[in-house]
């Protein structure tokens, strides 16, 4: 994805921020005003060293707040700038990946179109398939990239609005963890992209062991294998990137422990979403097909909740209802047979059916003892 300056992206909003800013600049004046007239109050006691470290943050904090939204917009563009550079963006892996899939001999795989690759001399059938997974994950990256690219811009435009009061708390000492944690979370929404290169590395890792795995014991199994985790983990690090760089600059994690924690994570909330969009698909009447839909969407929804850190047992019951409404609507019969219920899916019909032949034979019953009666 290509970097572009705050202005370019909402030039509207970024200038009624910079006003924001202007205006907001007095009430960080009184702010630090505070702060040094308490630094003197103290210093008046003795504590001289107190009121230069006043003069002193004061002097610093009066040069850094004009040059501050300058020094958020230069840092982004270079974070985005340096994965590009790296090439670890998410949505160019399957450009990453066709290098390996095809040799040097066949030309430069990034001039290739899809089906020029897929249907190239140098690759297998497995391996064709592997490419067309691996594209599918690099668009849907692509996609979230951008989502986030867009939250980026206007979270830093929100915050450079801002930065000022915050800039001044470092005056007030209740007040310096306020203004740490603002400026930390400030520099990691403008770090987001640093999360995607961290990620990339294992990235690289999983093409290099999902192609080539042939002559390895388990063979072609293990490259399948590879190539969805490897699908599973473009979604998934794409998505989590962001909050691995907030978590690094904040809590000072690991960032082996926070992606592959959450990794295992998604990988058995979308197992466990799978298995509950299916069972409440089929409870519900749906065919095969719909049933395998269910499980397919609700396992991919778990994936992408588990990313975020969200769970819930709504939302396979929800996938599940929809998938078999939308096929149930979808594939109606024809003819006579429309007209008939489908007695091994449609069990609440079913049910009803028994229901209703077995109050007509109490209501005979009722009748026949009414009568001897």
């Amino acid at each position: 994805m290509k970097p572009v300056n705050l202005e370019s992206m909402f030039p509207e909003l970024y200038q009624h921020a910079l006003s924001l800013h202007g205006d907001i600049v007095v009430v960080a004046f009184a702010i630090v005003l505070i702060g040094v007239t308490l630094r003197f109050w103290r210093g008046m006691f003795g504590d001289v060293g107190e009121m230069l470290r006043g003069i002193l943050t004061a002097a610093i904090i009066a040069i850094i707040i004009p040059l501050l939204p300058d020094w958020i917009n230069q840092l982004q563009l270079l974070s985005h700038e340096y994965v590009q550079t790296i090439g670890a963006s998410p949505d160019t892996t399957n450009e990453r990946f066709a290098q390996i899939l095809i040799s040097e001999s066949a030309g430069d795989p990034g001039s290739l179109g899809f089906w020029e690759i897929i249907w190239s001399d140098q690759t297998s059938i497995g391996e064709a398939f592997a490419y067309a997974i691996v594209h599918l994950a690099s668009q849907c990256a692509w996609a979230i990239m951008w989502l986030f690219f867009i939250v980026q811009q206007a979270l830093l435009i929100y915050a450079i609005s801002l930065t000022p009061v915050f800039i001044a708390f470092f005056m007030l000492s209740s007040m310096r963890g306020v203004a740490g944690q603002f400026i930390l979370g400030t520099l990691s929404v403008a770090l987001w992209p640093l999360g995607w290169a961290i990620a990339g590395m294992l990235t690289d890792a999983l093409m290099d062991m999902s192609v080539g795995a042939e002559n390895t014991l388990w063979g072609n199994t293990q490259s399948f294998f590879f190539i969805i985790v490897l699908t599973i983990w473009i979604v998934y690090s794409t998505i989590k990137a962001p909050q691995l760089i907030y978590q690094l600059l904040t809590r000072g994690a690991s960032a082996g422990a926070i992606l592959f924690n959450g990794f295992v994570t998604s990988i058995s909330q979308g197992g466990t979403y799978a298995a509950g969009a299916g069972v409440a698909s089929h409870m519900l009447g749906s065919s095969a097909i719909g049933t395998t839909t269910s499980a397919i969407v609700g396992g991919a929804a778990g994936v992408l909740s588990g990313a975020v850190g969200h769970s819930s047992v709504l939302i396979p019951s929800a996938i599940g209802l929809g998938v078999s409404l939308a096929t149930a609507k979808g594939s109606g019969a024809s003819g006579a047979d429309a007209t008939r219920p489908n007695e091994s899916s449609n069990y609440n019909t079913r049910a009803h059916e028994l229901y209703q032949q077995s109050n007509g034979k109490a209501q005979n019953l009722t009748t026949g003892f009414n009568k001897k009666a």
